[in-house]
């Protein structure tokens, strides 16, 4: 952690730099206790309840003893977990709310193990969307493979960003899993999906934004909201959808988004369907499926409260 608080003198906001620090400091535990996120800076953090609804993280432990669930619940009884079940092969599954209460739920069972038994982790790592992303064409033509597209984002990151450099040396992960270019930009410019840790998410979206090059990158969470792909409209997908004729995604005609033969000419059927006349007004400058959409952007909105 010394070398994290380190990076930090070169921020701005010093006020900012002391809670990013306090944040990641309070997500890290050792062996010997589970920590809150955020609890020794005075931040919001979720109650007990709130942490155990989703869990993100499993720890399955194979050829378990038969007095094993009865010892694991005495080691984490001061640990948030969401449920412990054990199966007829003498297998035990715990979930956990994150990746870094299995860090510390490992550390408290290590002593408990049965000698034959094996662990395997199984975690579910949180996304967040990044807006605005520069792709300049001279070092991310159209034809660059997706894996030294992906090398190459992350390269990025790790140029300006020295706390997120920091955090991936460490191990933390950060992942590529999604790359959509904005045509409405000259393909200059690209939404990302990203796979990171836990630590990584806070920080990001506590701080709000990626140094890429020149340009602040406005970073947030990733919400998932359903779009069909025949009606282009949200909250069904295709196969529910009661559309007689395709609309596309692209220009908005009445044929299939795969099928269109003007892909330049951008407009989003659902902005243009709208009640709103300054939507309807820029409907002409995104397709159905951006990121900017303000439609779109409602319903995430809508998804957030």
């Amino acid at each position: 952690s010394s070398g994290i608080n380190a990076e930090y003198g070169g921020l701005k906001d010093d006020v900012l730099a002391g809670k990013i620090a306090e944040k990641l400091e309070g997500n890290r535990c050792d062996n010997d206790g589970w920590k809150i996120a955020g609890a020794s800076s005075g931040m919001r953090t979720k109650s007990y309840s709130d942490a155990v609804k989703k869990p993100s993280a499993k720890i399955v432990i194979t050829n378990a003893s038969e007095t094993f669930v009865k010892e694991a619940s005495e080691a984490l009884k001061e640990t948030p977990i969401s449920f412990m079940k054990a199966d007829k092969a003498g297998n035990v599954t715990i979930a956990l709310p994150d990746e870094e209460t299995m860090r510390c739920a490992k550390g408290r069972l290590s002593g408990i193990l049965p000698p034959n038994s094996s662990t395997k982790d199984v975690v579910r790592l949180p996304k967040i969307t990044v807006l605005d992303f520069p792709l300049p064409a001279e070092s991310f033509p159209m034809d660059l493979s997706r894996k030294e597209m992906d090398s190459g984002i992350i390269n990025l990151v790790r140029m300006k960003n020295c706390e997120i450099r920091t955090l991936i040396d460490e191990g933390h992960t950060f992942e590529v899993v999604f790359v959509g270019r904005d045509r409405g930009k000259g393909k200059q410019r690209a939404s990302l999906g990203l796979r990171v840790s836990s630590t990584i998410r806070d920080f990001l979206l506590l701080r709000g934004n990626l140094y890429v090059g020149n340009v602040s990158c406005r970073v947030v969470e990733r919400h998932y909201v359903p779009q069909c792909f025949m009606c282009q409209r949200f909250g069904h997908k295709a196969a529910d959808c009661d559309a007689d004729v395709p609309t596309c995604m692209h220009c908005a005609g009445p044929h299939a988004s795969r099928d269109c033969v003007d892909r330049k000419q951008t407009c989003c059927a659902n902005c243009k369907n709208s009640r709103n006349l300054q939507i309807r007004h820029d409907a002409g400058t995104h397709n159905a499926g951006s990121f900017y959409c303000p439609v779109y952007l409602r319903k995430i909105q809508s998804k957030k409260n």
